[in-house]
């Protein structure tokens, strides 16, 4: 098992809601430790907005082994242990013997070989309905940390009140983002799908994979 991560992840920096900001104070975390181009950052989503995971928090905090729903783009409430929103973050890592999950989300262990997780916490698409089937958009770490930033407006209602409260540090925003909000270009799964990007496009937002090439890429089969 990797030896970059040495402790719980409760005692990482952790935020309900935000998991793209959770992924990236991780990668900073992993900085200190080892070489980041062995770290991959993974957007889970589709072009409705609305998918499907298992073996997740729900949204009130406790656990649940039901399915978790990505669908619309803010939590709204509990329906049988089901949390809506529409995207879903975590990092795999290299760890050279296999790939390794780490989703705070999750209840498999932290972190979980990357297979495990691909047979409970996602499951196949071919059993969902197709407009929860997802895609999958891969940046490696050191570019996300370099170009992701988000201004957090997306979790902001029109009278400026929060969805959810905000993380306690200041927004993110990547040496070189060149804006202070990238984020909707991470969760657009109708750019750049693999075969069409451009290398600069690429080093920025990685890459769109369909479920079969995502689990080719990490399975090691």
């Amino acid at each position: 098992m990797s030896s970059l991560i040495k402790t719980s992840k409760e005692h990482l920096t952790y935020t309900p809601y935000y998991c793209e900001e959770n992924a990236y104070k991780l990668l900073e975390y992993m900085k200190e430790f080892g070489d980041l181009h062995c770290t991959y950052v993974v957007f889970v989503s589709n072009m409705n907005k609305s998918t499907l995971g298992w073996l997740v928090r729900s949204n009130k905090g406790r656990l649940s082994n039901g399915p978790f729903c990505y669908m619309g783009s803010c939590p709204l409430n509990i329906i049988y242990d089901c949390s809506f929103k529409d995207y879903h973050v975590f990092i795999i890592y290299n760890s050279i013997s296999e790939y390794l999950v780490y989703d705070f989300d999750s209840l498999l262990p932290f972190p979980t070989p990357f297979v495990h997780y691909f047979a409970h916490g996602l499951r196949r698409n071919d059993i969902l309905p197709e407009r929860l089937r997802r895609f999958y958009r891969v940046i490696p770490g050191t570019d996300y940390l370099n170009y992701f930033s988000s201004d957090r407006s997306h979790m902001q209602r029109d009278d400026g009140s929060w969805m959810a409260p905000p993380p306690s540090y200041g927004c993110i925003c990547g040496q070189n983002s060149g804006s202070s909000h990238n984020l909707p270009f991470y969760l657009d799964m109708t750019m750049n799908v693999v075969g069409e990007n451009s290398l600069i496009t690429d080093r920025v937002y990685g890459t769109v994979l369909s479920e079969n090439e995502f689990f080719e890429k990490f399975s090691g089969l």
